[in-house]
């Protein structure tokens, strides 16, 4: 039976690949990937396909009635070792939280052929609710899927793209990551439809395969802008700055500004260590990889502690201006002087 402790991502894929499976699991959060890879997993692995006609039962949200999902979880399998009854985008149900302590007293008494999962999306359930308390008496597996961290990202994509036997290009996850957020599920759709659209014939993405099938330039990105940025190069930071103001809705100033403080924050870290070995570095920074502080170790040999420092005082005032406070100027306006100041710096 699966411990009720080992509830990160790889503690529960690996429990559920070697057939040692609980008897329900609650998964929920904001990040998609792990939840959808989770019940997948348990879709192939808790019962043999020839029968999952008679034991497999999926319900949905908006349309699932709880006290039917209880009851299909009570019943014993058909000719099967076990049945896997699953309440996906259980979030869609009306008065959602509520509906779901009805599942309570099932979690005090699961019947041991069944395997309840409980698929919660976007939110999570709160610890004094009914439903969670009684999974803390039982041995239900709850598994509370977090949005990954940035510096996280790398790691995920690299690990995705191994599953699937290609490579991929610290720079095409940046351009990936700027394109789609730090959202796993949208990162990984984009690479399946890069994939697909090579007709399966790539073993590296790179930047230009990114550019090539996103529409995302290779060229132009807040990801380039940084890098201009680290070492002074104001004509390439203002070509990319000027190439947003043309497309203000694909490229707004605010999430440039948003990544420039990002990476100056980071500068100021590192230039405050004593040592600023790469193992150092890396730590501070929770980098992965060395790749992940070239730009901060680059920025390092323009910029003083001083200067990095005074860089994050012109975003502030950047941030002020732009809400209209001591200056009528436009977003864009107000970051070609922001690119000014910092080169100038």
């Amino acid at each position: 039976m699966a411990k009720k402790a080992q509830t990160t991502y790889r503690n529960i894929i690996a429990d559920i690949r070697k057939r040692d499976i609980a008897p329900v699991y609650i998964l929920m959060g904001e990040e998609e990937y792990f939840i959808d890879s989770i019940v997948s997993l348990l879709e192939e692995n808790v019962v043999d396909p020839s029968e999952r006609d008679f034991n497999c039962f999926s319900f949905y949200g908006a349309e699932a009635d709880i006290e039917t999902v209880a009851n299909t979880a009570r019943q014993f399998p058909l000719m099967s070792e076990r049945r896997l009854v699953i309440l996906k985008e259980a979030q869609a149900m009306d008065r959602a939280k509520a509906q779901l302590d009805k599942l309570a007293p099932y979690l005090e008494h699961p019947v041991g052929t069944t395997v309840l999962v409980i698929a919660y999306k976007g939110d999570k359930l709160a610890a004094t609710s009914a439903l969670l308390k009684a999974a803390a008496k039982s041995e239900t597996v709850v598994f509370r899927s977090e949005r990954v961290k940035e510096y996280n990202i790398a790691s995920f994509v690299h690990d995705y793209c191994s599953s699937i036997g290609i490579r991929i290009d610290d720079k095409a996850i940046a351009m990936l990551t700027e394109l789609q957020g730090t959202e796993l599920k949208k990162i990984f759709s984009e690479i399946d439809k890069i994939v697909v659209a090579e007709n399966g014939n790539v073993n590296v993405i790179n930047p230009e395969i990114v550019g090539r099938h996103t529409g995302f330039s290779k060229d132009f990105n807040n990801f380039e802008l940084t890098s201009a940025l680290a070492v002074k190069d104001y004509n390439k930071a203002m070509t990319i700055v000027d190439y947003f103001s043309r497309s203000p809705r694909q490229h707004p100033a605010m999430m440039s500004v948003a990544l420039i403080f990002s990476f100056f924050s980071k500068l100021v870290i590192a230039e405050c260590l004593k040592d600023k070995s790469d193992a150092s570095i890396m730590s501070a920074l929770n980098a992965k990889s060395e790749y992940a502080i070239r730009e901060v170790k680059t920025a390092m040999r323009f910029y003083s502690l001083r200067q990095s420092a005074a860089c994050i005082s012109a975003i502030r005032d950047f941030d002020t201006q732009s809400k209209g406070i001591g200056s009528n100027k436009n977003e864009f306006d107000l970051l070609k002087e922001l690119v000014f100041k910092i080169v100038s710096i």
